[in-house]
């Protein structure tokens, strides 16, 4: 008797990841960014540059209003952002496009930092100039294009559901400081291209900033 050909398994479809960075504070409390691996080339140029230049302003106002020790996921309308503060004085950041699984990126986050601090001694973390020269940051990032489901599976098992800050939008975690219309106008990073973009995209509601 036969049972014909078992079905094939679907395959996994890869996720975009946008941007992968791990950023310290400074002593004025102002956060950098150490080492930073990004891909918006789906973008034409222009959105692409000023893209760029808003998930940096946007990562840096995150880390500064987080709390040393949270885990956040942050849901805009087309991607979210997820983030680790730990009590070593550095704070890991991937913001993907939607439906990322978040213990699979708190995964990536947590093997980003473990990666960061046996690369880096404590006192290169701390007083080394950036940017950091980290080649390897890349290969993280593009594997965490596919979510890897062992590593779901012990983020889960490490990770309790109640540990995680669930934020609707960045101007929730932000709302301790600066607005981030306000954050944008006053930015010296920021050219007159990306500001112009991002009024742009605030006006028609098509922005979250870092997409």
């Amino acid at each position: 008797m036969s049972y014909g050909t078992a079905p094939e398994t679907p395959k996994q479809q890869p996720k975009t990841v946008f941007y992968l960075g791990v950023l310290r504070l400074k002593p004025d409390q102002k956060a950098e960014e150490l080492a930073v691996d990004t891909d918006f080339s789906s973008m034409n140029f222009i959105a692409r540059a000023s893209t760029t230049s808003l998930a940096s302003l946007t990562a840096k106002a995150i880390a500064e209003q987080t709390k040393v020790g949270e885990r956040s996921t942050i849901v805009e309308k087309i991607g979210e952002i997820n983030l680790y503060k730990t009590s070593f004085g550095i704070c890991a950041i991937i913001v993907t496009e939607l439906n990322y699984d978040r213990f699979a990126a708190q995964g990536v986050l947590t093997k980003t930092i473990d990666a960061f601090r046996s690369k880096f001694t404590p006192t290169e973390i701390k007083e080394k100039p950036a940017p950091f020269n980290w080649p390897e940051l890349r290969k993280l990032r593009t594997d965490a294009i596919l979510e890897d489901k062992a590593s779901i599976a012990a983020t889960r098992r490490e990770l309790d559901e109640t540990k995680f800050i669930l934020h609707q939008t960045i101007e929730k975690v932000l709302e301790r400081g600066e607005k981030l219309d306000t954050l944008v106008a006053k930015s010296d990073e920021l050219g007159i291209m990306s500001k112009n973009f991002y009024k742009v995209s605030r006006q028609q509601n098509s922005c979250c900033v870092v997409m």
